[in-house]
């Protein structure tokens, strides 16, 4: 159980009493200047929150650092809607129990004011903590309901192609969410996924947002999951930033294939015209030559009239 403090009111003597010591990175020690400078910004707690989130994510013995800075800065903010995401999100990723994970993912379910790519990346971790404890159908209804929110997350998609293809045996849609992963690198639009197995809502055919409290009362169920690579979730996520500014790492090394191509092309093309080029240019040097040739003969010729011309007389 992590020790959280519960208010704000800290004063400069204590502002650092509960946290790790850390390795005094640079940019560390400049953002604790300016939390010391301003200990009642929430803006400075975030920061600095960032700043040890990127540096210490994979060890999770530092986790209570950027855990206080981002419970600092939304107690500081509550109405602050990245704030409230940032915090409950990461503390629900770092509880080891599962009714308090949900607990505090629900903190961010109930705000209305996330966007549809934030939501998204919420049900991930939430199927993740799912996965964790073996609740095999709870976590495929959080991956189906996130594709709903989000169909641009590759993840997602591969998670799901992971599940029908492996455990529920449904080629039909592990063939569709392989073709969406497809279509994501090639910058198209996916093909809707329609599954009998979810709940919708019977007026928009959405799917409906699962209920916590009823999915944490589901059964286990190991014939479905756990996913190996899917429990393993939390430590392997491939993304480069916090929750609220994930930045796909597949995606991203996808774009940079494509962009290659493209720039493969593009020098190929350039290559073909600049060799047209060449060729023209010997061309039109070649009919200057035979315009110069003709050109003296002609002159030759002119010379040799005149010479006859005035030879004759």
């Amino acid at each position: 159980m992590l020790n959280f403090t519960q208010t704000h009111q800290v004063t400069k003597t204590d502002l650092f009493k509960n946290f790790i010591a850390d390795a005094n990175e640079h940019d560390i020690v400049k953002a604790k200047q300016s939390v010391n400078a301003a200990p009642v910004n929430a803006k400075a707690w975030n920061d600095l929150g960032v700043t040890y989130y990127k540096h210490y994510r994979e060890n999770l013995s530092y986790k209570i650092n950027y855990l206080l800075c981002f419970e600092r800065a939304f107690r500081l903010e509550p109405n602050n809607v990245e704030y409230l995401y940032q915090y409950w999100t990461l503390r629900g990723n770092a509880e080891t129990d599962l009714k308090k994970a949900m607990a505090c993912y629900a903190q961010v379910v109930s705000c209305n004011a996330l966007s549809n790519k934030k939501q998204g990346h919420l049900w991930n971790a939430i199927a993740a903590k799912y996965a964790e404890f073996d609740l095999g159908f709870s976590a495929f209804y959080c991956l189906f309901y996130s594709q709903h929110l989000d169909y641009f997350n590759v993840n997602t998609w591969w998670w799901l192609k992971h599940i029908y293809q492996n455990h529920l045996v449904d080629e039909e849609r592990a063939i569709i969410c392989s073709a969406n992963i497809e279509r994501l690198n090639q910058f198209l639009l996916p093909l809707p996924l329609v599954d009998d197995r979810m709940p919708i809502n019977k007026d928009s055919g959405d799917p409906l947002c699962p209920d916590l409290n009823i999915l944490n009362t589901f059964p286990k169920t190991e014939s479905i999951l756990p996913i190996p690579s899917l429990t393993a979730y939390l430590e392997n996520r491939r993304v480069l930033e916090l929750p609220s500014t994930f930045i796909d790492v597949q995606v991203l090394k996808n774009k940079i294939i494509a962009l290659q191509s493209k720039l493969e092309k593009l020098t190929q093309t350039v290559q073909m015209k600049e060799k047209r080029l060449d060729e023209l240019e010997r061309a039109n040097s070649n009919q200057t030559a035979a315009r110069r040739v003709l050109s003296g003969e002609t002159e030759v010729k002119s010379t040799i009239r005149t010479v006859k011309r005035y030879g004759m007389r």
